[in-house]
């Protein structure tokens, strides 16, 4: 098409060049053809000179061929423009289409920001409630903490002047301190509910010391100290179990001594079914949950060497969301109020052996 195109354009130069000669020989036709016409309507036409007659029929003739080829040309020049016209009208519409696409994409992408943004702020607002929530908990859990100090040192001070302590008022103050933390471990629960917005359970295991895992703490006992009610019935035939530390991923992980130091303070999984070689104890263990979060309990005894946690403090629920720094940082508070209540009620324990 191009090839022809380019013909047809000389062609059409060449008669705009001869556009001249084109006039010329039209006006010549067409005084000829006045003058004959006149002629012909005084003398008829049979009276015209052949000469004449040959001269008219000439220009005629080739007045009409230039102007049926001239004619051609430009209809065919007009139907490239049109074609022109058709080409750049496709592309002007190929490029509106892209530009629409665009920006129906840009659409797109702007209801998902939207959307995020919209989740993001009912996340945050959930959070913020869970916050005011949780900084309520931890109020009461100061409360409960001022509450039993209160009430085991009154004992104490009380019976200062009796020359041996009682019985009776060392179990008191065992239990007094026993019921704190049962109230420390439902506060925790809540907590965390309220958190990760699933059911969790919280249970306290303290680490059984003898002359093997004085040796190597692995070979260490974990034995179950309390669990929250919702949860107690559901594990309470776990309660009974004794599983040494190297039979758990995360209890080893705590118990991983570098160098002089045990740094391991928190080991926190949020999918656990899913970590590949992860060793538990319990067979049973994903009817209960699939995350976990496990904090070391300082141990305030400096008589029992350097192992570094009197037990552990557990949490864990089914879909997760524990892995969070608030999470860590709620844990490790509790951990430590703990710690505090369990020396005391040791201690009170060894004092009650001896008397």
């Amino acid at each position: 098409m191009s090839f022809l195109r380019k013909k047809f354009d000389i062609l059409l130069q060449i008669f705009e060049k001869l556009g001249v000669m084109y006039g010329i020989l039209s006006a010549f036709g067409l005084f000829f053809i006045i003058e004959r016409v006149w002629s012909w309507l005084l003398d008829g036409f049979y009276s015209l000179s052949p000469f004449y007659n040959i001269i008219l029929i000439i220009v005629l003739g080739l007045a009409l061929v230039l102007s049926v080829i001239s004619f051609i040309i430009n209809a065919q020049k007009r139907l490239w423009d049109i074609q022109n016209v058709l080409v750049a009208s496709q592309a002007a519409l190929a490029e509106a289409k892209q530009e629409l696409v665009e920006t129906h994409a840009s659409l797109s992408e702007l209801q998902v920001k939207q959307s995020t943004a919209r989740s993001t702020i009912v996340d945050f607002e959930r959070l913020s409630g869970a916050y005011l929530q949780n900084n309520s908990q931890f109020l009461l859990l100061s409360q409960n903490n001022a509450h039993a100090d209160r009430d085991v040192f009154d004992i104490f001070f009380n019976n200062m002047l009796s020359p041996t302590p009682k019985r009776e008022d060392i179990e008191i103050c065992r239990k007094i301190i026993k019921e704190n933390i049962q109230k420390n471990v439902e506060k925790l629960v809540v907590m965390f509910d309220t958190l990760t917005g699933d059911q969790c359970a919280v249970c306290i295991k303290l680490v059984n010391i003898d002359d093997e895992s004085m040796k190597n703490i692995e070979n260490a006992f974990l034995v179950t100290f309390c669990r929250d009610e919702r949860s107690l019935e559901a594990r309470k035939y776990l309660n009974e179990r004794q599983d040494r530390v190297y039979q758990n991923d995360g209890d080893v992980f705590l118990f991983q001594k570098i160098g002089s130091d045990f740094p391991n303070q928190i080991y926190v999984e949020d999918d656990l079914k899913n970590k590949k070689g992860y060793r538990n104890a319990r067979s049973d263990w994903h009817k209960h949950y699939n995350a976990t979060i496990v904090c070391g309990i300082p141990d305030l005894d400096r008589n029992r060497g350097d192992i570094p946690w009197v037990g552990l403090l557990c949490v864990d629920n089914k879909i997760g969301g524990l892995t969070s720094e608030n999470s860590i940082h709620y844990v490790k508070e509790v951990a430590f109020r703990l710690s505090v209540m369990i020396y005391r009620e040791k201690k009170l324990s060894e004092l009650n052996a001896m008397l």
